[in-house]
Protein backbone atom coordinates (compact mmCIF):
# COMPACT_ATOMS: atom_id res chain seq x y z
CA UNK A 1 0.00 0.00 0.00
CA UNK A 2 1.31 3.72 -0.89
CA UNK A 3 0.13 6.15 1.03
CA UNK A 4 0.19 9.93 -0.33
CA UNK A 5 -0.01 12.96 1.61
CA UNK A 6 1.20 16.45 0.56
CA UNK A 7 0.95 19.62 2.36
CA UNK A 8 1.81 23.29 1.32
CA UNK A 9 2.27 26.50 3.43
CA UNK A 10 2.11 29.63 1.57
CA UNK A 11 2.23 33.59 2.69
CA UNK A 12 2.00 36.50 1.05
CA UNK A 13 2.64 40.07 2.15
CA UNK A 14 1.77 43.13 0.35
CA UNK A 15 1.25 47.21 0.20
CA UNK A 16 -2.21 47.59 -1.06
CA UNK A 17 -1.24 51.71 0.11
CA UNK A 18 1.12 53.55 1.70
CA UNK A 19 -0.32 52.58 5.01
CA UNK A 20 -2.55 49.55 4.39
CA UNK A 21 -0.99 46.23 3.99
CA UNK A 22 -2.84 42.55 3.04
CA UNK A 23 -1.78 39.69 4.26
CA UNK A 24 -2.74 35.93 2.97
CA UNK A 25 -1.80 32.63 4.20
CA UNK A 26 -3.25 28.99 2.97
CA UNK A 27 -2.77 26.17 3.99
CA UNK A 28 -3.45 22.60 1.92
CA UNK A 29 -3.23 19.01 2.36
CA UNK A 30 -4.67 16.24 1.34
CA UNK A 31 -7.31 16.54 3.80
CA UNK A 32 -7.91 20.59 4.61
CA UNK A 33 -7.86 23.34 2.57
CA UNK A 34 -8.00 26.91 4.76
CA UNK A 35 -6.76 30.56 4.10
CA UNK A 36 -6.27 33.68 6.05
CA UNK A 37 -6.81 37.31 4.46
CA UNK A 38 -6.28 40.08 6.85
CA UNK A 39 -5.85 44.08 5.88
CA UNK A 40 -3.55 45.77 8.71
CA UNK A 41 -3.31 49.18 8.70
CA UNK A 42 0.01 50.81 9.84
CA UNK A 43 1.76 52.55 11.86
CA UNK A 44 -0.82 51.17 14.95
CA UNK A 45 -0.90 47.84 13.08
CA UNK A 46 -4.29 46.89 13.59
CA UNK A 47 -6.70 44.92 11.56
CA UNK A 48 -9.02 46.82 9.28
CA UNK A 49 -10.61 43.49 7.56
CA UNK A 50 -10.17 40.15 8.05
CA UNK A 51 -11.75 36.65 6.25
CA UNK A 52 -11.27 33.57 6.82
CA UNK A 53 -11.85 30.90 4.66
CA UNK A 54 -11.82 27.21 5.01
CA UNK A 55 -12.35 25.73 1.02
CA UNK A 56 -11.84 21.85 2.04
CA UNK A 57 -12.23 20.29 4.89
CA UNK A 58 -13.20 16.34 4.42
CA UNK A 59 -12.61 15.79 8.43
CA UNK A 60 -15.66 18.32 9.06
CA UNK A 61 -13.86 19.55 12.12
CA UNK A 62 -14.24 23.23 11.26
CA UNK A 63 -16.99 25.12 12.27
CA UNK A 64 -18.17 28.03 11.05
CA UNK A 65 -15.73 31.04 11.69
CA UNK A 66 -17.85 34.18 10.42
CA UNK A 67 -18.17 35.41 13.74
CA UNK A 68 -14.42 34.90 14.86
CA UNK A 69 -13.96 37.45 11.62
CA UNK A 70 -15.98 40.27 13.09
CA UNK A 71 -13.91 39.44 16.28
CA UNK A 72 -10.66 40.06 14.41
CA UNK A 73 -11.12 43.50 13.68
CA UNK A 74 -9.45 45.71 15.67
CA UNK A 75 -7.10 43.13 17.13
CA UNK A 76 -3.38 45.18 17.60
CA UNK A 77 -0.46 42.46 15.98
CA UNK A 78 1.98 42.87 18.91
CA UNK A 79 1.91 41.99 22.35
CA UNK A 80 -0.97 39.91 23.69
CA UNK A 81 -2.40 38.86 20.31
CA UNK A 82 -1.26 35.17 20.83
CA UNK A 83 -3.56 34.75 23.56
CA UNK A 84 -6.73 36.85 21.60
CA UNK A 85 -6.59 34.70 18.15
CA UNK A 86 -5.99 31.38 20.46
CA UNK A 87 -9.17 32.55 22.39
CA UNK A 88 -11.14 34.20 19.35
CA UNK A 89 -10.66 31.23 16.36
CA UNK A 90 -9.25 28.59 18.10
CA UNK A 91 -10.71 26.72 21.37
CA UNK A 92 -13.42 23.88 21.78
CA UNK A 93 -15.63 26.37 19.76
CA UNK A 94 -13.20 26.78 16.71
CA UNK A 95 -10.35 25.90 15.02
CA UNK A 96 -7.03 25.39 16.53
CA UNK A 97 -5.67 25.00 12.90
CA UNK A 98 -7.08 28.76 11.62
CA UNK A 99 -5.71 29.84 14.47
CA UNK A 100 -2.35 28.96 13.94
CA UNK A 101 -2.39 30.17 9.96
CA UNK A 102 -3.81 33.58 11.58
CA UNK A 103 -1.01 33.79 13.78
CA UNK A 104 1.79 32.93 11.41
CA UNK A 105 0.06 35.84 8.35
CA UNK A 106 0.33 38.41 11.58
CA UNK A 107 3.89 37.09 12.46
CA UNK A 108 4.86 37.48 8.70
CA UNK A 109 3.70 40.81 8.85
CA UNK A 110 6.20 41.43 11.47
CA UNK A 111 8.83 40.22 10.34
Amino acid sequence: MILDFQMNHLTTVEMIEPTLWRVVARSDDNLFSGEVLLDVKLPVLDIRHARLNVKNDILGLTPDLSLAEGKLIGVRVGPGMTKIVRGVVGGQEGSERMAELVLEAMEMLVN
